[in-house]
């Protein structure tokens, strides 16, 4: 989409200009300004240009990849949140409100297929604290 809007200004300034050109008239403000259009539309275009090479080359902040990943999101309610986040080898099951963050509950990370031993494990933990 920003690469049509690109093209697009570009065809704009480009005909513009042979359309001043055609006509004869010397007035040194339009193709000054239209010059000005040009180079702006270029100057955006390699930014543009620059920002996806570096975002695919994973060099720009926020890029993925890294230690932290955020495994699942679960919406609870309007502000209640719980999100499922592997950090390293562990796993954490973290909930959010409005006002506060906390840390639900937390296990080593396993493959896939353990998950169900992982959560027995982590049930019978977790009711031998109630007792």
């Amino acid at each position: 989409m920003i690469v049509r809007a690109f093209v697009a200004v570009l065809l704009i300034v480009a005909w513009s200009g042979s359309v001043w050109a055609a006509t004869g008239q010397d007035l040194e403000l339009v193709p000054m300004g239209l010059k000005v259009l040009a180079s702006l539309a270029i100057v955006l275009g390699l930014v543009l240009f620059l920002y996806a090479v570096l975002k695919r080359a994973n060099l720009v902040p926020g890029a993925k990849g890294g230690e932290i990943k955020v495994v699942e999101i679960r919406h609870l309610a309007p502000k209640k949140t719980l999100y499922l986040v592997a950090v390293k080898d562990r796993t954490l099951l973290i909930g959010t409100t409005s006002e506060r963050m906390e840390t639900l509950a937390q296990w080593p990370s396993r493959p896939a297929e353990d998950f169900a031993e992982v959560l027995a494990e982590t049930e019978q933990g977790v009711a031998g604290e109630d007792v």
